[in-house]
C-alpha cells in the first residue's frame, strides 16, 4: 500500500528536493544531500502509517452526503478499501455492497458497528443525508453542530458540492478538518479558494476542474457537433463555466435548461418534457450533466428521445450511465485512482498537519468508457485507437 501511495501522490514530491539538491551541485552529489534525502523519504513515508490520537485512542469519523447516489457511492466504497489496504481499519472479508451502486450512509452505517481496529472509527450519529427525503438540512445543521461542539468527531468527510458549501460556508465549522470529495467545482462554488489550496485551514478539496474543458474537446474532436444540449439544476456541479469555455473556444453552441431537482412523484416525466424541448430546439448532441437522473432504471428509457433523432448522449461523470444506455464517457472522475491520494491526505491531516497545506490538485488519466449499441443507434463510429484505449466496452444497453 506504502508503494502506491508514494508512487502515485508523492513522487512528484519527492523529485523536487531531490532535483534541488542534483542541480545546486551539479554531477558533485554528496553523502550529506543523499542522507538529507532520504531523511525526507522517511518522514514522507511515516505521515501514512496509522496511528491514534495522542491519549491512545480513535479517531472518530463523521460522514456527509446529499442522498443515495452511486457517484458518491464508489468514492466511499474505494476510499474505505484504501483505508483498509492502508492499515487504517481492518475488517474480515470483503464489503457486502456493490463498488457500483453503494448507499453511502449504509455503508458508514455497517462499519459503525465493526471493530476496524485501534486507529479509527466512523460515527453512526454524524452519518448524514441532507436531502430532506432523508434527514434533512434543518436535522443535520443542529444535530452536527452538537456533536462538533462536543467533540465526538475528529474529522469530517464531505461528499459532493451542497454538503460541503452548508457545512464550510454556511455553518463555518472549523474546529474539526473537512476532506471534501466529489466537488465537481471546489473554487466555483466557493469551497477553496484556489485549485492547488483551499485558502482555509481546516478545509481540503480534491480539484480537478482542467478535466472538463479536456473532455468537451474530447467529445467534439470524436463526433463533431454544431450544439450540444444539457440539462442541470446547479451551474457549478454542472460545471457549466469550464464547458463554456471549451464552447466559445473551439466554436460550438451550448442549450443549457436548468430543472429544480427534487425528487417528487412527477420529476422523471418532467425531465423528459425538458429532454423532448431540447431535442426539438435543434440540438445535435447532448450532455448528461452529474447527479440528474439517479434511478438507473430510467436511464435508458429517458435517453430514448435522443437516440430516436440520431443524437449521441455524452457523459459529465460516473462510468455506470454509459452501463445503462449513455454513449460515452471519458471522465477523470476515477474513484479507485483517486483513493489512494485521498488516504494519503487523510493520513498526513491526523498525523497534525492542517488540511489548508495541503495540495489539492490530483487529475487521473482519462477513463474511457463506450456503448456499442448506443454508438451504433447514432452511427457514432468509434476509430481503433478508442477502442483499444477504452476501459470498458459495452456491446449492449443493461435494462431493468
Amino acid at each position: 500500500m506504502l508503494k502506491k501511495i508514494v508512487s502515485i501522490c508523492l513522487i512528484c514530491m519527492l523529485a523536487f528536493p531531490i532535483s534541488v539538491f542534483v542541480l545546486s551541485r551539479g554531477d558533485k552529489v554528496g553523502a550529506e544531500d543523499i542522507e538529507r534525502a532520504q531523511d525526507f523519504l522517511s518522514v514522507s513515508e511515516n505521515m501514512t502509517k496509522p496511528c491514534t490520537k495522542e491519549d491512545g485512542s480513535k479517531f472518530v469519523i463523521g460522514y456527509i452526503d446529499i442522498d443515495p447516489y452511486p457517484a458518491t457511492g464508489e468514492i466511499l466504497y474505494y476510499f474505505i478499501d484504501q483505508l483498509r489496504e492502508s492499515g487504517w481499519i481492518t475488517y474480515e472479508g470483503e464489503l457486502p455492497f456493490d463498488a457500483a451502486n453503494t448507499d453511502a450512509k449504509e455503508l458508514i452505517h455497517f462499519l459503525a458497528q465493526q471493530d476496524l481496529g485501534p486507529y479509527m472509527c466512523f460515527s453512526d450519529e454524524a452519518n448524514y443525508y441532507t436531502s430532506e427525503v432523508y434527514d434533512g438540512v434543518d436535522f443535520v445543521k443542529k444535530d452536527l453542530r452538537k456533536r462538533v461542539d462536543a467533540k465526538e468527531i475528529d474529522m469530517l468527510f464531505c461528499l459532493g458540492t451542497q454538503p460541503a458549501d452548508m457545512v464550510i460556508n454556511e455553518m463555518g465549522i472549523t474546529e474539526i478538518p473537512i476532506i471534501v470529495s466529489g466537488s465537481t467545482d471546489p473554487v466555483g462554488a466557493g469551497l477553496s479558494d484556489t485549485d492547488e489550496y483551499s485558502g482555509k485551514a481546516n478545509v481540503w478539496c480534491h480539484t480537478n476542474t482542467d478535466v472538463y474543458k479536456n473532455q468537451m474537446k474530447y467529445y467534439y474532436n470524436s463526433h463533431p457537433f454544431t450544439n450540444i444540449g444539457m440539462v442541470y439544476y446547479d451551474e457549478v456541479i454542472a460545471s457549466l463555466q469550464p464547458y463554456s469555455e471549451a464552447a466559445e473556444n473551439i466554436g460550438f453552441k451550448i442549450t443549457a435548461k436548468k430543472i429544480e431537482r427534487e425528487m417528487t412523484d412527477d420529476y422523471y416525466e418532467k425531465l423528459a418534457q425538458t429532454y423532448e424541448e431540447l431535442v426539438n430546439e435543434g440540438i445535435d448532441a447532448f450532455l448528461l450533466n452529474s447527479d440528474i437522473i439517479q434511478d438507473e432504471k430510467m436511464i435508458a428509457p429517458l435517453l430514448d428521445v435522443f437516440y430516436e433523432n440520431n443524437i449521441p448522449v455524452f457523459v459529465q461523470n460516473n462510468e455506470y450511465y454509459v452501463r445503462y444506455g449513455a454513449t460515452m464517457v471519458v471522465t477523470a472522475s476515477d474513484a479507485k485512482m483517486q483513493a489512494p491520494f485521498l488516504v494519503d491526505v487523510v493520513s498526513k491531516v491526523l498525523h497534525g498537519e492542517e488540511p489548508g497545506n495541503l495540495n489539492q490538485k490530483f487529475v487521473e488519466p482519462p477513463f474511457l468508457s463506450l456503448n456499442l449499441e448506443a454508438a451504433d443507434r447514432v452511427g457514432f463510429e468509434a476509430d481503433a485507437d478508442m477502442l483499444l484505449s477504452a476501459e470498458k466496452l459495452y456491446m449492449h444497453t443493461e435494462r431493468n
